[in-house]
């Protein structure tokens, strides 16, 4: 069999694939790799830039790399032309052929992208859209090679290499190939839309049951654990619920009990006393914890156990640990994985119930806060809650200690950190802890009471506990009232009891705070 290309040069090859008399019995056929020819509707070359094989089809402004990319036909009855490079999903069909519009992420039904079109289509024509594979020459300078990108909520057909915020979709649509004005490319692997992680609304739009979580108090921990989609195991992992300080700091007494600092983590020391506080983040992070050492300490520690109803499914699995850090003396900080050794129980600081997983370092940190992750097998048997613990050792004077942005997923890498909506976070931080604010109540001074007449009543708790609290109250001020007490506390309610203190008519009012504390 002999070769049709044996010069170089194009050859027309029409009526001549018997040419070795064996009745069309090709064994194989070389192409010279060359640059891209001039167009001819079905001529194919071996692109010698792109390599691969490629083919002109019946669109002259777009050559089809045979086996690196994949495109459909699809007709613009828009209006309005759709540019090369914007992002489209399908929008019906019409004369055998699917039709198409710009896509954008604030709504589901135009968020769910199909591909970029890979040529100028005009209105009322059939164009050429890649839904797997590279689109050429495109501008992307307003990105990064590598860079994530999504769907705009905000211009229909653009990208964006932020996904949008709650309550619009995030739909993927690929990467960034190479970034540049006018020879851009983008690899489009395009994936399913979803309800954006922050927003409990936009998952019910996809379930279409409205209704079914308007009243989000009335979710138990679970289920709401369930509606809210998180890859992050551990919660409030950015430090935007902070229920017990609102940002102030905080003095962590050394070698006392382990204490709560910002929602569902906790902070230990040795040696001497040590100030944390919530701080302001940069960039996309809002928040960052910070300690400031002091002479004569020894060790810190900051971390979160994990409640079982929430880790259950990491048992077994390959799983990443990622934080954000930095430090002005630190240059070392450990991290240690453990599971409870009974259900949601893991024991105090000094006599811990907790088997260890695994333990580790990250080196090399620096005043400048940057990204640390490790991989960590998590046994079958944890399935009764994990803890994971950050330390260091001594954090002296005005030395600081920064984390931020900490993750626990499932998986053998570390992927962008998971920001959730505050409001969401809140929610499920209250199942552990939560204060009932300026609780009131008053009494007409007409009603008349005796010395000693008590009233009763119970209060519903704004959000179910995961498990039945220790109850305090705090602050309480009013008129004439003797005793104030609280009983029959349960996961989802209490009773209060109120006894006057003065016979007679006259006004009667009670203030107070109520901290619900169920932490582990």
């Amino acid at each position: 069999m002999g070769e049709f290309f044996p010069g170089g040069g194009a050859t027309d090859i029409s009526g001549k694939m018997d040419t070795d008399g064996n009745n069309g019995a090709i064994t194989y056929t070389n192409f010279t790799p060359s640059a891209a020819p001039a167009y001819q509707e079905g001529r194919v070359w071996y692109d010698s830039t792109d390599k691969a094989l490629s083919f002109y089809d019946d669109h002259s402004g777009t050559s089809i790399q045979i086996g690196k990319e994949l495109v459909i036909d699809a007709r613009n009855n828009t209006g309005s032309q759709i540019n090369n490079g914007q992002v489209v999903y399908i929008s019906g069909a019409t004369g055998q052929h699917p039709t198409i519009a710009l896509a954008r992420a604030n709504a589901i039904a135009t968020s769910e992208v199909i591909g970029i079109a890979t040529h100028d289509i005009a209105n009322n024509t059939i164009g050429k859209v890649t839904i797997s594979g590279l689109v050429n020459d495109v501008n992307t300078s307003a990105f990064s090679d590598g860079d994530s990108l999504y769907v705009s909520a905000t211009t229909a057909g653009a990208i964006t290499a932020t996904p949008p915020a709650s309550p619009n979709f995030v739909a993927p649509i690929g990467r960034v190939a190479y970034a540049h004005a006018t020879q851009g490319k983008i690899l489009v692997l395009c994936k399913p839309t979803i309800a954006n992680n922050n927003s409990l609304g936009t998952s019910q739009s996809i379930s279409t049951t409205e209704n079914a979580i308007r009243n989000y108090v009335d979710a138990t921990v679970l289920n709401l654990s369930t509606q809210i989609s998180r890859k992050n195991a551990l919660i409030n992992g950015a430090f935007s619920v902070d229920q017990r300080n609102n940002g102030a700091a905080q003095i962590i007494t050394a070698a006392a009990a382990k204490a709560y600092t910002v929602d569902r983590w906790y902070a230990y020391c040795t040696g001497a006393n040590v100030t944390g506080q919530r701080v302001a983040g940069s960039a996309q992070s809002q928040y960052r914890y910070r300690f400031t050492g002091a002479a004569s300490n020894t060790t810190i520690q900051f971390g979160q156990r994990i409640d079982a109803a929430s880790s259950y499914h990491l048992n077994g699995q390959s799983c990443t640990l990622s934080v954000d850090l930095a430090s002005t003396s630190i240059t070392t900080v450990t991290w240690t994985a453990y599971y409870a050794n009974t259900t949601d129980i893991f024991g105090t600081i000094a006599s811990p119930t907790r088997t260890q997983i695994a333990t580790g370092t990250f080196t090399g940190v620096t005043s400048t806060v940057a990204r640390y992750s490790t991989q960590i097998t998590i046994p079958s048997a944890a399935t009764t809650g994990i803890e994971i613990v950050f330390s260091v050792g001594a954090l002296l004077g005005s030395q600081t200690w920064t984390i931020g942005n900490a993750q626990l997923e499932k998986g053998a890498f570390a992927t962008n950190f998971e920001y959730q909506d505050p409001k969401d976070t809140r929610l499920i931080c209250m199942a552990r802890y939560q204060i009932l604010k300026g609780f009131h109540r008053s009494f007409d001074s007409t009603l008349g009471a005796g010395t000693g007449v008590t009233h009763r009543w119970s209060e519903r708790y704004p959000v179910p506990m995961a498990s039945t609290p220790a109850a305090t109250l705090t602050n309480a001020s009013g008129s004439n009232y003797a005793t104030l007490a609280l009983m029959n506390i349960t996961a989802e309610k209490l009773e209060v009891r109120l006894e006057w203190l003065v016979d007679g008519v006259v006004a009667r009012s009670m203030t107070t705070d109520i901290i619900l504390d169920a932490t582990l």
